[in-house]
């Protein structure tokens, strides 16, 4: 593990950025300067977006910062700020990489048609994270019968 490695390591962005792509827990391990880093951060993000686990409350309300990491990976979702987490293009791009992320959705958001389906586009599952209204909707139990029969 990063503990064990040479302090001079801790700061190398390349060799940091390497390794996170590996294990976003390692970032724990980095030099704090770099963790509060902007642009570091956002090289992180893009490498594993599951980092923004380990980033300060400031950033998990960043909207770059937090579409780096939804881009890269729909599940980071869930370490977004409650505020970006309401945010339709953030969540867009979250449930488009995979329909899960819905469950981290904004009730709101979870109760809205045009994310539910794309989130169901992605996969049938998602409509378990779907608001109860829309689980019962017409045009969204076609669509999840659709993707069952492909």
């Amino acid at each position: 593990a990063l503990e064990h490695v040479a302090p001079e390591l801790r700061e190398d962005r390349q060799f940091l950025l390497t390794a996170v792509a590996l294990n976003a827990d390692i970032l724990l391990h980095s030099a704090l300067r770099l963790r509060e880093h902007r642009d570091f951060m956002l090289e992180a993000l893009r490498q594993n977006g599951m980092v923004l686990r380990h980033v300060s409350g400031k950033m998990r309300d960043d909207r770059e910062i937090v579409l780096a990491a939804v881009q890269q990976n729909g599940h980071a979702l869930e370490f977004a700020s409650p505020q970006l987490r309401d945010a339709r293009q953030v969540v867009l791009v979250a449930v488009g990489q995979n329909g899960h992320p819905l469950q981290h959705a904004s009730p709101e958001l979870r109760a809205h048609h045009r994310i539910v389906l794309a989130a169901l586009a992605q996969t049938c599952e998602a409509i378990v994270h779907a608001a109860p209204e829309l689980q019962e909707h017409a045009e969204v139990l076609a669509v999840v019968s659709r993707t069952q029969r492909a």
